[in-house]
């Protein structure tokens, strides 16, 4: 059965499905397969479940890369202030230095009554980084009403921020069975000596069938 994730593509399911698939269809050909004994039919079960956590692993790796980066791109898009106007002869590295510094200032708030009053004087002055800078800060500390308020005249961002919460909860215990691979019903009770199931010598595959 297919694994979905709404926030993850596609195709890094997919490829974990395929993984788990091929070594279902291959794990039931070994047990099948009269030719073999018991310990011939473990030895090769446990190699073959070793090869797909070790794909399984790889992609993983690959998958938390991407989606660190796609994170990134939505805080950005969500926060950040490449889209902002109106700074004019303002360089980029000015407009960094400014906001980072209304990051330190939104950073000391604790409270959500303390945010929204700064997002207030901040929209009346037309301060739109430290508008920002206080919505990524309600951002992280789940206060939800401030964060409404900064997106409810910002359409642009609130589909980012509500991409990037996805991404966030998806991200976490819910995406983690995505890429577990299922241990093949034959090596129960083999758990702690996988390793030393594979590497078991004098099981070389056994003849083709005349």
């Amino acid at each position: 059965m297919a694994t979905t994730i709404k926030s993850v593509d596609p195709a890094w399911l997919q490829q974990a499905d395929q993984i788990r698939e091929n070594l279902d269809g291959l794990a039931k050909r070994i047990g099948d397969d009269p030719r073999l004994s018991d310990a011939a039919k473990r030895t090769r079960t446990a190699r073959l479940y070793l090869q797909a956590k070790e794909q399984m692993d790889q992609l993983t790796a690959g998958h938390a890369k991407a989606a660190a980066e796609h994170r990134l791109k939505l805080t950005r898009k969500a926060f950040g202030f490449d889209d902002v106007s109106g700074f004019g002869a303002m360089d980029r590295a000015t407009v960094a230095a400014s906001y980072r510094d209304a990051q330190d200032r939104v950073a000391k708030i604790t409270e959500p009554r303390e945010a929204q009053a700064l997002l207030d004087r901040a929209e009346r002055g037309g301060d739109e980084l430290l508008s920002r800078a206080v919505a990524a800060h309600a951002a992280e500390s789940g206060w939800a009403d401030v964060l409404g308020a900064y997106t409810q005249t910002r359409p642009g961002q609130a589909a980012a921020i509500d991409q990037l919460q996805q991404a966030q909860a998806e991200g976490g215990t819910r995406s983690l069975f995505a890429w577990v691979v299922p241990m093949p019903s034959a090596l129960s009770g083999y758990e702690s000596r996988l390793q030393a199931l594979a590497d078991a010598p004098g099981m070389a595959d056994p003849p083709a069938r005349p």
